[in-house]
């Protein structure tokens, strides 16, 4: 069988926050502000595994419900200019 199931794309995700560039960019470079933030609510769990964050670096972080099915995060960087833009891909799996 040679057709896929999944096709390549880009999703481009942008955000405004009433913060400046400077605070944003220091949240997404440490790993306890990030695990704050990402955080979906109350009664979830989020620990993060490896967080390597550079160009070419990793990030794996896991998250769910307590006592129920945990999901995988991992994301990779791309592109990190200082105060100024995050590029990163990803992929989840449970």
């Amino acid at each position: 069988m040679s057709e896929r199931s999944v096709v390549h794309s880009t999703i481009v995700l942008e955000r405004s926050y009433a913060a400046s560039p400077a605070r944003v960019f220091a949240a997404w470079s440490d790993p306890a502000a990030l695990q704050r933030w990402g955080s979906p609510g109350e009664g979830w769990e989020t620990s993060i595994d490896c967080f390597e964050f550079q160009v070419g670096g990793i990030a794996l972080s896991r998250f769910g419900p307590k006592g129920g099915e945990s999901y995988v995060n991992e994301t990779r960087y791309l592109d990190i200019v200082r105060d100024q833009r995050i590029v990163s891909a990803g992929g989840m799996t449970s």
